[in-house]
């Protein structure tokens, strides 16, 4: 029952003896002359009381009784005064902030509970005066939000007009085109390949109406053609984008693509046009890692040497030190440990000299995190001990745990596992642990954390952090049941159970098909029935987009796994379910993800066709 449903005043109840009486006199209007007719309305007067014909407002009263408010009157003043700031925040009232409810409060509180869709009870409560300042708090959170954008939007478009290399990006006649109303999708649907999969991507991201949603699918299917290595294409898809932070992003992804395909000085000079600082830096220190990961040192020390001469020029002293402590892994990983140390030890100079807590406290998780990437634990947890907030402390005892399983010491990994507060991230540094005491021979010991690990899920309580984590156990018992080339039924079922566990639809599918893959790398026979569950989960997801979308990925990831088999057979059911799609937006998304996975498919084939392949 509604409390304010008790308070309505008697106004209002008048208001409605008023109908009643009106129809009467209505009613014998054509019987009674009209000095009877007056006679009944100077009646109606004297029993309703003034105030309630002609449209007239009901009364505010103030509310003091409910057991949720009790307001004492010495707070009643200020409540009001409160009240009435609120309300002309929101343009509903011009008058002194009194304290005392008047006229033109009265007004207000009305208007805004009609704006509301609120019962007009004319009530002034607690509960309303705090409903009224979240919206207030909200609008102001939102319009400043809505400056920032604005701001940063001009910021990024005059930083394309300043730079040669980009001012061309920012033309705007390709953004007028419209989707070929004659062309048919169907002649690639019979017959794809990557260029006609990512020309009906483009064609499909035209009849996009929310912008914000079209320069999303253009993002992707500029990613796209970076990484099938249509760069020129890609470039025209920038132009597309209207939207100039966004393309100063893609920019950057199209560095990214760059060194991915192993051309590190493409990927450089894709960089260095980004004339957003922040950007560049931050484009510089990805090349950086996934060269480095290539084994391209050269290109690696090449684009931290870059991302250095940039990174000094940084006004934010947390940015440039994530950036410097990333740099120094890095150097340290292409065999430049004096480097990497040098630079660490000016972070913590700099960090010791930083008095405020919360800058100090990121610095030196920045600082500790590198320490433990690079191996030096015991560093990184006498730095630990330094940082205040629980907050800071979690990814770098993450990342000791990761580096202390990686150099084989697992029962301090666990010990770091058991010290990490947030338990979704216990979960999943145990479940990773489970897996390395397998492949060490300790299965007795990994069937021990993961169950660890699942009395640490069973304390989770946001359910998607709740689904990962179950996501991670099923996977670590599906791989410990394939160690040593041996198959144990028992604990794939308790990775069965685990996924079953799992509530969002689409991280159950990926699940299962992983579990699938695993079996069937390890030549287990019954890969066939968990791909049979994985193919059921799939078909669970609502969205047929995201089902064509995950069946892409899965398809890419297969591919490039050598596995062209069931990769094909993933493209192939990606590329059906697409047809079906009926939103532009999605339907440009997957055929952009679609596009990737066939390249993927023709590069495994054309490696399997190469002479000294079969040699």
């Amino acid at each position: 029952m509604n409390p304010d449903k008790g308070y309505i005043h008697d106004s209002q109840r008048r208001s409605e003896q008023t109908g009643k009486l009106i129809s009467c006199l209505k009613a014998v209007a054509g019987i009674f002359k009209a000095r009877y007719g007056l006679v009944c309305f100077i009646l109606l007067l004297a029993i309703t009381g003034p105030g309630t014909l002609y449209g007239a407002k009901p009364d505010i009263r103030i509310d003091k009784t409910q057991s949720d408010l009790l307001i004492p009157d010495k707070e009643l003043r200020g409540l009001i005064e409160r009240l009435q700031r609120a309300l002309t925040a929101l343009d509903l009232y011009d008058g002194p902030y009194s304290g005392v409810v008047n006229d033109d409060t009265s007004t207000a509180i009305l208007a805004y509970q009609r704006q509301r869709g609120l019962e007009r009870t004319g009530i002034v409560t607690k509960g309303l005066v705090d409903h009224i300042e979240t919206v207030v708090n909200v609008g102001a959170l939102l319009e400043r939000l809505s400056i920032a954008r604005q701001v940063s939007t001009k910021a990024a478009r005059q930083a394309l007009l300043d730079n040669p290399s980009t001012r061309d990006l920012l033309v705007r006649d390709v953004n007028q085109e419209s989707a070929n109303a004659t062309h048919d999708p169907k002649l690639c649907f019979s017959e794809p390949t990557v260029r006609c999969l990512l020309v009906e991507a483009l064609e499909n991201a035209k009849t996009i109406n929310r912008s914000e949603m079209r320069n999303w699918a253009y993002g992707e299917i500029l990613i796209a053609q970076a990484k099938v290595g249509m760069t020129a294409a890609a470039r025209d898809t920038i132009r597309r984008i209207r939207d100039p932070r966004l393309i100063i992003a893609a920019l950057g992804e199209i560095a990214q693509a760059q060194a991915i395909s192993g051309n590190h000085d493409n990927a450089l000079a894709a960089a260095e046009i980004i004339p957003d600082l922040e950007e560049r830096t931050s484009a510089y220190s990805i090349i950086a890692d996934i060269l480095a990961k290539q084994g391209n040192r050269e290109g690696a020390l090449s684009a931290v040497e870059r991302l250095h001469s940039d990174v000094v020029l940084m006004k934010t002293d947390i940015k440039r030190a994530a950036l410097m402590a990333r740099s120094s892994v890095i150097l340290a990983n292409i065999g430049y440990q004096d480097r990497s140390h040098s630079l660490l030890k000016d972070l913590e100079e700099q960090a010791i000299l930083t008095v405020e807590p919360s800058k100090h406290n990121a610095l030196l998780r920045y600082i500790a995190s590198a320490w433990a990437s690079i191996g030096n634990l015991d560093k990184a947890l006498s730095l630990l001990e330094n940082v205040s907030n629980d907050s800071d402390k979690m990814p770098v005892l993450m990342r000791t745990a990761e580096a202390q399983i990686l150099a084989g010491n697992i029962a301090a990994a666990k010990h770091t596992a058991h010290s990490i507060a947030a338990l979704r991230y216990r979960a999943v540094i145990l479940s990773t642990i489970g897996i390395e005491l397998a492949r060490a021979g300790f299965e007795s010991d990994a069937i021990g954390t993961l169950g660890d690990a699942l009395v640490a899920r069973e304390g989770i309580k946001f359910p998607f952090a709740r689904d990962y984590a179950s996501s991670r156990i099923a996977l670590a018992y599906g791989q410990i049941a394939y160690t040593d080339n041996q198959s144990n039924p028992e604990i794939f079922n308790r990775a069965i159970s685990s996924v079953d566990e799992i509530v969002d639809q689409q991280l159950r599918a990926k699940t299962y098909w992983m579990l699938a893959f695993y079996r069937l790398d390890a030549g287990d026979s019954m890969a066939e029935k968990t791909k049979d569950d994985a193919i059921s989960a799939t078909g669970n997801i609502e969205s047929t987009t995201s089902q064509a979308w995950l069946l892409a990925d899965l398809a890419e990831a297969r591919a490039k796994a050598g596995d062209t088999s069931w990769a094909r057979e993933l493209y192939e059911n990606s590329l059906d379910i697409t047809q079906s799609i009926t939103s532009s937006w999605g339907r440009a998304r997957v055929l952009a993800k679609l596009s990737q996975a066939l390249m993927a498919l023709a590069r495994m084939s054309q490696v399997k066709m190469s002479p000294t392949t079969s040699q």
